[in-house]
């Protein structure tokens, strides 16, 4: 799945709306390495979604090796994707199905490259667990939209995601990077609740990057919490 990007989830998300009137859901198999960034970007690609899209893999291959995670979340990922069926409530979102989890698309992070509990949500709970039951926490999951599915195709990749660390405000590299005319937005994961060095000249360097049209978004690097511009 290294090599999984926009391409393909223009694809997916094309075959999902061909489809979307004959399926009660869709369940997408893909390898763990880039599954959170597909589940996030089909979450805004998906417009008014109303049905699960779940997407789910495996540590361990089915074919592999007879102790493996591969079969077990395939199952219950198909039973998520037909509610009416197997008596659960509808998830119209995109869901990450791993282990015994059911996490937000767009809120799951690959935590573990060994067990087979592989994904977690730190930062929203959970959308569901799978046990013995499969239990769905309504009050966290979205309304179903009244409106038609459609999708967003407009994927811009000249972005890229800047760590935050000491010295980085010393480095050439930064000011090379913000000066290339082809970099349209700037992810920055900041200290804490959003900080950043104070220099006046790194801080002049985002200034003159968004005076020239770019974007820059502040995250934390911290698994949990938000960041709060100006706390300092």
């Amino acid at each position: 799945s290294c090599n999984v990007g926009p391409k393909h989830w223009r694809t997916i998300a094309k075959i999902i709306k061909d489809n979307y009137n004959n399926y009660e859901g869709f369940v997408i198999l893909h390898g763990t390495d880039t599954m959170v960034y597909t589940a996030s970007a089909l979450s805004f690609i998906l417009i008014d979604l109303g049905k699960p899209v779940v997407l789910t893999g495996s540590q361990v291959a089915g074919i592999v090796n007879p102790r493996n995670d591969a079969h077990q979340n395939v199952v219950t990922s198909v039973m998520l994707a037909n509610p009416k069926f197997n008596n659960i409530p509808v998830i119209p979102e995109v869901i990450v199905c791993f282990g015994n989890l059911i996490s937000r698309g767009n809120r799951a992070r690959k935590m573990n490259v060994i067990g087979y509990q592989g994904f977690f949500s730190p930062n929203y709970p959970l959308i569901g667990e799978a046990g013995e039951f499969i239990t769905v926490n309504k009050k966290n999951i979205r309304n179903i939209p009244e409106s038609d599915l459609e999708i967003y195709e407009k994927l811009d990749t000249n972005v890229i995601l800047i760590d935050v660390f000491p010295g980085i405000q010393n480095s050439k590299v930064l000011e090379n990077i913000l000066q290339d005319k082809n970099l349209k937005g700037v992810i920055l994961k900041s200290y804490g609740a959003g900080n950043i060095p104070t220099d006046e000249k790194f801080l002049n360097l985002f200034k003159n990057f968004i005076d020239n049209g770019g974007i820059v978004v502040n995250v934390t690097s911290v698994p949990e919490g938000e960041v709060v511009m100006g706390l300092y």
